[in-house]
């Protein structure tokens, strides 16, 4: 199982109610990813009493997740040209094609968790190396 997120990472996928030449190519999350979306989701600030206090924020959870899922797309306007793929784009999205690309955002980008076996081999497969150590510090 590979350590890092590529580029390569991503699938097209098609709704069958769009045209033929209409798609969008989503992109695996990499920790990095999901840590913002983390720091999208919870607001953390301090009570009156100095307590900290944290917060659930999910109105615009979803457009994040679009936002940063959606590598590429070939969705037409009105007038059959392609749209630009930014941020108001994607929140011009009907609810049912936002809903789709987001459920298969989703889906891609479930967790898949190794066994105990995989896990062993995983840690130890490296041995080390200068190609992956880190500089020492001082």
């Amino acid at each position: 199982m590979p350590r890092f997120v590529e580029d390569s990472d991503v699938k097209e996928v098609r709704a069958e109610w769009w045209d033929e030449d209409e798609a969008v190519t989503i992109r695996k999350f990499s920790y990095g990813d999901r840590q913002a979306l983390a720091g999208v989701a919870i607001k953390v600030g301090v009570t009156d009493e100095g307590g900290l206090q944290r917060n659930l924020v999910v109105e615009r959870m979803n457009l994040e997740i679009l936002n940063l899922g959606i590598k590429r797309w070939t969705l037409k306007r009105s007038d059959g040209k392609v749209a630009n793929l930014n941020c108001k784009s994607i929140e011009a999205l009907t609810d049912e094609d936002a809903e789709f690309i987001l459920a298969e955002i989703n889906a891609f980008n479930s967790s898949s968790r190794r066994s105990a076996e995989e896990q062993a081999t995983f840690r130890g497969a490296d041995g080390g190396g200068a190609a992956g150590e880190r500089p020492a510090a001082g």
